[in-house]
């Protein structure tokens, strides 16, 4: 039996006020599908960064570094991912200019999803911008 070798990764919150509910909440839904235990540090805390409610309990203002951990087959992956949602200061439309990529992969609860790290349009949500960015890990 191999034994995985931790990854880490350190990021700086970049959104006001801080790792709220809603980049919890994203963090979450793009690490839960990953085979790999992810924890994250900060503030001399570590927790579950598969729990909004833990990773909310960092109270992580913005200009925090955190830093993630995994461990397991998918390691490399669950950074990367992390990596885009911070890169992309969690955003939930589209940056300017951007097109809706073809439909493939399952549809989310809210209705879109991003596979592969590309804009999505997957139908069923109503709001002002109708394209939404999430990284979903196949």
């Amino acid at each position: 039996m191999q034994q995985s070798i931790p990854l880490s990764k350190e990021f700086t919150v970049n959104t006001n006020p801080g790792l709220d509910i809603r980049p919890a909440a994203m963090i979450v839904q793009t690490l839960l599908p990953v085979r790999s235990a992810v924890v994250a540090e900060a503030n001399e805390e570590r927790v579950d960064a598969k729990s909004v409610l833990e990773l909310c309990c960092l109270h992580a203002a913005r200009g925090t570094k955190i830093k993630f951990t995994a461990t397991g087959a998918e390691a490399d992956r669950a950074l990367y991912a992390v990596e885009h949602l911070f890169a992309t200061q969690f955003r939930t439309s589209p940056p300017p200019g951007a097109q809706p990529g073809r439909r493939e992969g399952k549809k989310n609860p809210g209705g879109f999803h991003m596979t592969t790290c590309r804009w999505q349009r997957t139908g069923g949500f109503q709001e002002k911008n109708d394209i939404t960015e999430h990284c979903t890990i196949e």
